[in-house]
């Protein structure tokens, strides 16, 4: 893939698709990708990874180089190490992404640097060349839509919203390891909370889009979609899964991972609507609608027990350390983690494991 003339890059939009994991992102990822105008890419998170050292900047120093190749390097080891999918699903450039070109920054500034960074992720079926708007997909980003407005003052955000029940429960059911339904309802609140907040402030920037509409009344809601960030709709993003081309008998990956390309290949659908009624206990549906429903009335969805106003109290009364333990891992993690100083993030990728 080319180092893109400025000339080029200042021609092609940005938006974002953002909200709480399992809420329908990689479903609007696929749908946006089925046309050939649009690159909506996975979770590389590289516009918020350099924000802080690098987003000031034009042009951008030549120290981004190196700090890119360190970033890289790290994160690519980490998806081979631990067998993830995300490369059978994209190809990087490795000679822009392992060895970037220094000399190129002379004529970039920051935001023209992200697009070329984001270009040169290929998807399969997908001709880059002719992209003219980049759709970038991380629920992280939900609480840094200020700073990449900053960025990107022309950025739209899709907001993935969808029932905070059914929500849970694919993230407990999605997990290889035993799966803390606490920590799931509690970023769930927080993340929507954020949303909110951004709704009140910025009512023409933010489209929250429900993952039942994109799947019960998926033409009507693709065309909101496209209308909001002035992207042409066709037909053929009514069936993305036409265009998801992956090999499935890889045997480093993972069995999650192999469910999560499989589902991608299958066509939208509503089997999984209500699940969490059946699949949810009445302790766990009551620990989850306590953190959630105050939020999740916010956005018409309703609860199926009345709380008691003092609920929340009571689960925090009973859960202390355990919640403490959260609300300080949500600010270091989540809410401030892009602002922390790069060698900080480095240290944490390296040390725990952090995938961003």
């Amino acid at each position: 893939m080319p180092y893109y003339a400025p000339s080029h890059l200042n021609s092609v939009g940005v938006h974002f698709i953002i909200g709480s994991p399992r809420s329908g992102t990689t479903l609007l990822t696929s749908v946006l990708n089925a046309t050939q105008t649009v690159l909506s890419t996975p979770e590389v998170r590289f516009t918020m990874a350099f924000y802080r050292p690098y987003g000031t900047q034009n042009p951008v120093k030549a120290s981004f180089a190196q700090h890119f190749t360190t970033y890289t390097k790290l994160l690519f080891d980490r998806v081979k190490r631990h067998k993830k999918a995300q490369l059978q699903l994209t190809n990087f450039d490795q000679d822009v992404y392992l060895n970037f070109d220094a000399q190129k920054l002379n004529n970039l500034n920051y935001a023209n640097l992200c697009k070329l960074l984001l270009l040169n992720i290929q998807l399969p079926n997908k001709d880059n060349s002719t992209v003219q708007t980049i759709v970038d997909k991380n629920p992280d980003y939900t609480f840094y839509v200020e700073a990449l407005m900053k960025i990107y003052p022309d950025a739209k955000f899709v907001v993935a919203l969808r029932d905070y029940r059914a929500t849970v429960l694919s993230q407990k059911e999605s997990v290889e390891q035993q799966s803390d339904l606490l920590q799931h309802a509690y970023l769930w609140d927080k993340m929507q909370g954020e949303v909110y907040r951004l709704l009140q402030l910025y009512p023409t920037k933010i489209l929250p889009i429900k993952y039942e509409d994109t799947v019960q009344q998926t033409e009507t809601t693709i065309k909101q979609v496209c209308s909001f960030l002035g992207i042409e709709f066709t037909p053929e993003m009514l069936n993305p899964q036409q265009k998801v081309k992956v090999q499935l008998d890889q045997t480093d990956i993972s069995e999650r991972e192999k469910k999560k390309i499989g589902d991608l290949q299958k066509p939208i659908n509503t089997n999984r609507l209500e699940a969490w009624k059946t699949r949810l206990n009445t302790t766990e549906l009551q620990l989850i609608e306590t953190l959630c429903a105050d939020t999740g009335k916010l956005f018409g969805y309703q609860p199926t027990q009345n709380l008691p106003n003092n609920s929340r109290l009571k689960l925090y009364l009973s859960h202390p350390l355990r919640l403490l333990r959260m609300a300080i891992s949500f600010r270091l993690l989540n809410k401030y983690y892009f602002y922390l100083p790069f060698e900080w993030r480095i240290w944490l990728i390296k040390k725990i494991g952090l995938k961003r």
